[in-house]
């Protein structure tokens, strides 16, 4: 892997926050949306694409910006499938806000590149 630790972590740090931000003003994913975009590899696409407004920061993780950083991008998407399918659906099924499995997972991959 070419991406650094420390890239690795201050990206997730900062895209914690964002969720955590989305979630103040009540916009959540579903626990089912959560491990489907997970298994898919789509939530983190959808992350930036769903929130334009909080998400210019992150510029280099929309595929659809030329100048994405595409290794990064595929390596948390491979990361954060690899923790949701660690994870049990049933266990979440009464968790009505998949937002606190996003932050759950950001803070795993961070904890990996500590």
């Amino acid at each position: 892997m070419s991406v650094s630790n420390k890239t690795v972590y201050s990206v997730c740090t900062r895209l914690t926050l964002m969720v955590m931000k989305l979630t103040s003003l009540e916009r959540f994913i579903t626990v089912g949306q959560y491990f489907e975009r997970a298994a898919d590899k789509s939530l983190l696409q959808r992350l930036i694409e769903d929130n334009k407004d909080l998400s210019t920061p992150f510029s280099s993780l929309d595929k659809s910006n030329k100048e994405c950083n595409a290794e990064l991008i595929n390596y948390l998407n491979n990361e954060i499938r690899e923790y949701a399918a660690s994870e049990i659906k049933e266990n979440y099924a009464a968790l009505k806000n998949g937002n606190l499995l996003v932050v759950k997972t950001f803070n795993t991959i961070m904890q990996k590149h500590a």
